[in-house]
């Protein structure tokens, strides 16, 4: 069980770190915009499906 919350926890800090990076890159560009907020859609979904698993 450990191994998958760690799995899930470097997978929701990655969704993060490139959904800023790809901002922080072109913040004016539309695409780069959907991308950020297409991430923040994903670490969320990762994050709640690994608090669900383990209640």
């Amino acid at each position: 069980m450990k191994v998958f919350s760690l799995l899930t926890i470097v997978v929701f800090g990655s969704y993060i770190y490139t959904g800023i990076y790809v901002l922080y890159v072109n913040p004016k560009s539309i695409v780069n915009r959907l991308y950020f907020i297409m991430s923040l859609c994903l670490a969320g979904y990762t994050f709640s499906s690994d608090t669900i698993v383990f209640i």
